[in-house]
């Protein structure tokens, strides 16, 4: 699934907005937005673009953000969208290369609802894996009778027969097909079946949601596609079948960075006296606690041990804008937060008047920021055979101070 087709549901928040939201593209951190195009030679009235820069709840303005979802099957996620200063509903067509355009009529050929997906619940698998059954076997493609099945048999994550290859759909489905070992002959086609993986709601633990292992006659533990409901026999264990595995070369995408609940705090406060005639100029200490966090999410739903091991520079927030700071964090584990605190105490000047006494607060803005990266990885598997791959989707989200200032006043 391409990480351009995930976006985020902002509720709206000005009075009168309710039931209304905003759409975030989670890869440039756009929000969609109208496009005219009844001057062009298109046949209806516009389209949407992911071009907005902030969300824009004024209805009056052909800027508006706002959108409404409708629902028309609530089993299968189906929904109308529409733009709801423009009045009109989305569509898609086959004819404008599926780009997506808005029209108060709709004709042949032109697709007026949408399927949504929750993100959170889709499982995401790297291209190669081993399936574990509750009984403490892999599957592995077998021989029964002279015909080829896929079986919870081995008890071995190196067999040969064990590594299975995963392809992901639009729709978040997977379609699979074990890696055929020559012991086979080259002859064997299995062909590729077709499996939806869902994480169990309460132990968030991988199934199978519609097949299992069954034993039926002289064919024991065999994968079987017949299954309506979440049993012991359709939870799986997933493992990588890999003697070793390397990620390197992280690229951000700073003009895609998006910096958001910004907030000013007071850090340190500290008094100065003058009891003279006459202004002097103090030296003041402060300290304050400067708490960073990072935390990196790639596309992955499940813990697999991977870990990344290079150093990397990290992105900070500086005079409100995102850049790479001196900062090296090693060793990241992707979706695991990590938090550094560290105590900074600095000295400034202060000029205080003549029998005075004042307050002087150190504020400092404080900022979450989130940026689009990619990745490379290099993965053997114990066959031996060594995979490249470019590493799309992931996200760097991080937390810093930043803007420091001192403000002072009489008390």
């Amino acid at each position: 699934m391409s990480p351009y087709a995930k976006f985020e549901v902002e509720t709206a928040q000005s009075g009168g907005t309710d039931g209304l939201v905003h759409i975030r593209s989670c890869r440039n951190n756009k929000y969609w937005g109208f496009k005219d195009t009844s001057f062009k030679s298109t046949s209806f009235k516009g389209i949407i673009t992911v071009s907005a820069d902030k969300p824009e709840e004024d209805q009056s303005k052909i800027s508006c953000t706002l959108f409404k979802l409708i629902s028309d099957h609530d089993a299968k996620n189906i929904v109308r969208i529409m733009h709801v200063q423009q009045r009109v509903y989305f569509f898609t067509s086959t004819k404008f290369s599926y780009v997506l355009g808005i029209d108060s009529d709709f004709h042949d050929g032109m697709l007026p609802t949408f399927r949504i997906i929750d993100w959170e619940t889709l499982v995401f698998l790297p291209r190669h894996v081993a399936f574990k059954g509750n009984n403490g076997k892999y599957l592995c493609l077998r021989q029964i009778d002279g015909h080829p099945y896929l079986q919870f048999d081995s008890g071995d994550i190196g067999d040969p027969t064990v590594t299975m290859e995963v392809f992901m759909d639009n729709d978040g489905t997977y379609v699979s097909n074990p890696l055929v070992p020559t012991s086979f002959g080259g002859a064997v086609r299995i062909g590729f079946w077709r499996i939806l993986l869902t994480l169990a709601a309460t132990t968030r633990i991988p199934c199978f949601d519609s097949s299992k292992r069954l034993t039926k006659g002289c064919k024991a533990n065999c994968l079987n596609a017949n299954v309506s409901s979440v049993t012991k026999e359709v939870q799986l264990g997933v493992e990588l079948p890999v003697l070793e595995s390397k990620t390197y070369d992280i690229k951000y995408d700073l003009g895609n960075s998006r910096i958001y609940d910004e907030s000013i705090l007071s850090v340190a406060k500290n008094f100065a006296s003058n009891h003279t005639q006459q202004s002097e100029t103090l030296d003041l200490k402060f300290s304050y606690t400067d708490t960073k966090t990072s935390t990196w999410m790639a596309n992955s739903s499940l813990k697999l041990g991977e870990k990344a091991t290079m150093e990397v520079r990290l992105p900070k927030i500086v005079e409100g804008k995102l850049e790479l700071s001196d900062e090296i964090q090693s060793g990241i584990e992707w979706g695991e937060t990590n938090t550094t605190a560290t105590l900074v105490e600095v000295v400034h000047k202060v000029v205080v008047p003549p029998m005075t006494k004042m307050m002087v607060n150190m504020i400092a803005k404080y900022g979450k920021y989130n940026v689009p990266f990619t990745f490379m990885q290099k993965y053997t598997l114990r066959n031996g055979n060594t995979f490249v791959s470019k590493v799309e989707g992931g996200t760097f989200t991080g937390s810093n101070y930043c803007n420091i200032d001192i403000l002072s006043s009489s008390i």
